[in-house]
């Protein structure tokens, strides 16, 4: 009983999650500049709807009385007690409050950045950036973790910042001697072979057919999922209806078209997960560290 309760908050807790996915694709994409504030506005208020169903009191207990009958259940309400410790280390007040700062800047980042107006834009960073200490503190008092691993712990748990120097002192080391010799075999190559220039204008239209038949070649299923424009490629939306961009230059068409590729590849993450799978946490697809983000800006 325990576990259908969970697995019922699961469905719920992600029809939420495709809401707000949903309204922050087209927020990026499709929004009139206008709707920012009512848009930020409403995905604040979702935010702490979804925050607040996921930290429950009774959900505690649920969990402790749940019992496993597959890997699959296993797996989920292993997923569901490490969300829901993760959860309950922010009040909703902070997550609404985190969710409309974040949806702002971002707007405000859009509208400055055609005439790089980096000084206008910096109070806005900065309250970012002051938010993500206060969540940090949060995190880290509750956890019993310095405040760097507490926010490290959701992207990849278990693992320390202790451990983490390690991965990157042995791969300073290597990079010491690797990238000087790959620099020296790029120059002799070039030397033997220069490169050729791509002459423009390359039409947008035609650069969009491109990433759409690179998208078809790997496999993309476009009954679930669609390609847009953005300020920035992203990959984001959900499993059964992922929302990807890339952006256009007519002077070249190398960025986007790789662009589109990366983002495809976290696309067929996305609808490589199994449709029973989405609801259970355990169907939130891996970690940081390990495979994916959950709305990757790359």
């Amino acid at each position: 009983m325990s576990f259908a309760k969970l697995d019922a908050l699961g469905h719920r807790l992600e029809a939420l999650e495709h809401a707000l996915s949903i309204l922050g694709a087209d927020e990026a994409t499709h929004m009139a500049v206008g709707g920012g504030e009512k848009r930020a506005e409403a995905m604040a208020n979702l935010a702490g709807m979804y925050h607040a169903q996921s930290t429950a009191p009774e959900i505690a207990d649920w969990l402790d009385a749940a019992k496993a009958e597959t890997v699959d259940q296993q797996l989920a309400l292993d997923e569901f007690r490490r969300t829901y410790i993760s959860d309950t280390c922010l009040p909703t007040e902070f997550v609404e409050r985190k969710t409309a700062a974040t949806m702002r800047s971002e707007q405000l980042w859009r509208q400055l950045r055609p005439t790089g107006d980096w000084t206008s834009f910096l109070p806005a960073l900065e309250g970012v950036v002051s938010l993500v200490r206060e969540e940090a503190q949060l995190r880290a008092d509750a956890l019993d973790l310095a405040p760097y691993d507490a926010l490290m712990d959701q992207f990849d748990p278990g693992n320390r910042t202790a451990q983490l120097d390690t991965v990157f002192a042995d791969l300073k080391t290597f990079l010491k001697g690797f990238v000087p010799e790959a620099i020296a075999a790029q120059e002799e190559r070039l030397a033997k072979r220069p490169l050729k220039t791509l002459q423009g204008p390359f039409p947008i239209e035609h650069q969009r057919e491109l990433g759409l038949a690179a998208m078809r070649a790997v496999g993309f299923d476009f009954t679930h999922g669609s390609l847009a424009v953005s300020h920035h490629p992203f990959c984001g939306g959900v499993p059964t209806d992922v929302r990807m961009t890339t952006r256009y230059r007519t002077d070249e068409f190398l960025s986007s078209l790789m662009g589109v590729l990366h983002e495809t590849g976290h696309a067929l993450y996305e609808q490589g997960i199994t449709r029973r799978m989405v609801a259970l946490a355990a169907g939130q697809g891996a970690w940081h560290g390990h495979s994916r983000e959950p709305v990757a800006v790359c």
